[in-house]
């Protein structure tokens, strides 16, 4: 396969299996984890999405197969930036190269891992792809359902924990980098290392030809230029290379829906059946899924029996309490004693005018026995009154009663209905599903318009109204980009055929205006 271009459908290389790979929490992918070549000794440090990338490479492949692929967990890989990664790795001596076969080694980073169902599977890449593209709500929605039903998944906790420090961090206002900023420099990097082989063949070239006859050198590696030039001068004249001619710049994109509406349950219960489908497309107002009224009325029947006796329970714990009534009693006279003797305190506290007399001293004396009478007889008053069996009786009657409520409002329930139109995807509810008001159900996208993600090759700069071709399926298509966000760019697609793929990614020309010769040089 070439160094400098690769096509859909070549064949990707085979990464070595006996590097060996740093153990370090996954998230999404950020962490930088550090991969030892046992062959040369070195240890190099890549993000864990790039070794993620780099499984993808198993000699069976095809180019477009793991750009699908690294698009179900959210990495806008292209054609030019995987051709970039491949040249990384080969300057590396990580390919298998040749005759060469790649061996397992004992405790070698490539030791089979545990097989995940295919709907964990894919309820995890969902979740992935959300969280890399700061959807963190809906990626933890389904975080939450997968460990709901599975606690012990490593890496779903770790993203899941990613995922919580970005929404925490968001909150407070001390925004964390986001994922796809980190992607992009990386990607530059892969870029830049082809950009760095492209200029080393460049300078091989040039020494090659500087020893032929008749042809100057010149400073700074540009003589190819220089020539070029020289020969545009003499046959068109000097004026002729300051012409602005039309040109194209280039860009990678990514087709994503135009609208994404998370879809959650908004009461507890049981559903009976669930009417959609994964894939299937609904309008706003359908029915994604129905309670099991008919299990709830039947519980219902039983709760208020169950409330009925509760209700005598706390009738029969309330009997009137002779004891009780006869200390309140005794309670009522003890605090107007007690009232009595504070207020002949006070007159002999006026007579005496500040001195210690024998009838202060006993109106004092007759203050602190009232109080001491009148606590003792409220403590007990407080004894008893208390009545533990009418306590647990209401505590049984307030739990019966919400549970009869429950299971009332889940019989009377309508129908869960589509807040909007779109396709159904990351559908994680079935028929005879317990759900929790709020559990997630799924996410309705809307692939009927498109939005097409353009990423400019480097040095490139877009503007709002430019016209775009697209190759999108061997087909061209165009559109004009709409806005800019950064050095991004987004336009939208009319898909209301079904006639493009969402998450497809391709190669994009933009009409940016002209170019002299002398510029494009």
């Amino acid at each position: 396969m070439p160094e400098t271009s690769l096509s859909l459908s070549d064949v990707v290389p085979q990464l070595r299996v006996d590097l060996k790979l740093s153990e370090a929490g996954q998230g999404a992918g950020d962490q930088t984890l550090t991969v030892q070549d046992p062959v040369s000794g070195m240890s190099i440090g890549l993000r864990g999405f790039e070794m993620s990338i780099a499984r993808m490479l198993n000699g069976k492949r095809t180019v477009d197969e793991v750009i699908q692929s690294a698009a179900q967990v959210g990495l806008p890989l292209s054609v030019d930036s995987l051709a970039g990664f491949i040249r990384k790795l080969r300057t590396l001596g990580w390919l298998v190269e040749g005759a060469q076969k790649a061996v397992p080694t004992p405790g070698s980073m490539w030791e089979p891992r545990a097989e995940w169902d295919e709907e964990v599977r894919r309820t995890f890449q969902v979740a992935l792809k959300d969280a890399r593209a700061e959807r963190f709500k809906e990626a933890k929605e389904a975080l939450d359902g997968l460990l709901a039903q599975q606690t012990d998944l490593k890496e779903a906790n770790e993203l899941l924990g990613w995922v919580q420090e970005r929404m925490e961090a968001d909150k407070s206002g001390g925004r964390l980098p986001a994922f796809t900023d980190l992607y992009a420099e990386v990607e530059r990097g892969w870029f830049a290392e082809g950009d760095r082989q492209s200029k080393a063949n460049a300078k091989a070239s040039s020494s090659a030809e500087a020893s032929s006859p008749g042809v100057a050198r010149t400073s700074g590696g540009g003589m190819k230029k220089a020539v070029i030039a020289v020969v545009v001068l003499g046959v068109v004249g000097g004026a002729a290379v300051l012409v602005p001619l039309p040109y194209q710049a280039r860009a990678t994109f990514e087709l994503v829906p135009s609208a994404v509406t998370s879809v959650s349950v908004d009461r507890s219960g049981h559903l009976a059946r669930v009417s959609v489908t994964e894939g299937v497309w609904v309008e706003k107002g359908a029915t994604i899924a129905t309670y099991d009224g008919a299990g709830a009325k039947t519980q219902l029947q039983d709760f208020d029996a169950r409330l009925a006796v509760a209700q005598k329970k706390v009738t029969a714990a309330s009997a009137p309490n002779k004891k009780a009534a006869e200390l309140k009693k005794k309670v009522d006279k003890l605090a107007g004693d007690e009232k009595k003797a504070e207020a002949a305190l006070e007159k002999e506290k006026a007579r005496a005018k500040g001195k210690k007399t024998p009838a202060l001293t006993k109106a004092e004396k007759k203050v602190a026995s009232a109080q001491a009478e009148f606590a003792k007889a409220n403590k007990a008053l407080e004894v008893a009154s208390a009545n533990p069996a009418k306590d647990a009786a209401e505590k049984e009657l307030a739990a019966v009663t919400a549970q009869r409520d429950a299971a009332r409002a889940q019989s009377e329930a309508t129908p869960l209905v589509a807040p909007a139109s779109g396709f159904v995807v990351g559908l994680l509810a079935k028929d005879g599903s317990e759900v929790q008001a709020g559990t997630p159900v799924c996410r309705l996208e809307d692939w009927h318009t498109l939005t097409v993600k353009l990423t400019p090759a480097s040095g490139e700069a877009l503007k709002a109204g430019q016209k775009v071709t697209l190759t999108v399926e061997g087909k061209s298509v165009r559109t004009t980009i709409d806005k800019l966000d950064g050095k991004l760019a987004e336009a939208t697609l009319d898909n209301t055929r079904g006639g493009y793929k969402n998450g497809a990614k391709g190669e994009a020309r933009i009409d940016v205006g002209g170019r002299s010769l002398l510029n494009r040089l």
